[in-house]
């Protein structure tokens, strides 16, 4: 099966799994040396061996889907990050800097100018926890604009599972917890 997307074609084995963008016998991959065609002319597809690793196909699948969805949120102003943020903290009132970062995986040197921005927007409102923590909670405007985040990153994952053939499709998540939190 031969897959397009923009300028890059490659192509699906029966499983839909992504080969090369050159012919390949059985047994090739990562380690193997199959037969492969040759390039003829100025046009023709280069042979690329990463496209048989694992890890360098899902690096390059975040990155084209986080800058997808970079191009999504930019009419509201607002990152991935910042967006991962205003969400958490919409789905968590009351939680800490502390809390939301390491949910996040922020550090609180970069999380900290963040939060000042959007309570200075006028999206976050901070409050007094126990001791010296400061709690997060959105304003009605950092609900709506979470709200439309929301929308966005629910459309960008359909976007996803639509690109995934759909056999496979109910393996997706499993997978990638696999790869991210392996027990």
């Amino acid at each position: 099966m031969l897959f397009h997307r923009r300028s890059l074609s490659c192509v699906l084995d029966r499983h839909g799994v992504m080969l090369n963008n050159t012919f390949i016998t059985a047994g090739s991959g990562p380690g193997h040396h199959g037969h492969r065609q040759q390039r003829t002319g100025p046009g023709a597809a280069m042979d690329n061996p990463f496209l048989a690793f694992p890890g360098y196909l899902l690096r390059r699948a975040a990155i084209s889907r986080l800058a997808q969805l970079s191009q999504h949120l930019e009419p509201l102003g607002i990152g991935v990050s910042e967006a991962s943020i205003l969400v958490m903290i919409g789905r968590n009132p009351g939680l800490s800097q502390a809390e939301c970062g390491r949910s996040l995986s922020i550090k609180r040197s970069n999380l900290n100018p963040i939060i000042r921005r959007f309570v200075e927007r006028g999206l976050v409102a901070t409050g007094q926890g126990r001791g010296r923590i400061q709690t997060l909670s959105l304003t009605p405007a950092g609900e709506d604009l979470a709200a439309r985040i929301v929308a966005e990153f629910e459309a960008h994952e359909a976007r996803i599972h639509a690109a995934v053939p759909e056999h496979l499709r109910s393996e997706l998540v499993p997978l990638l917890r696999a790869l991210w939190c392996p027990d």
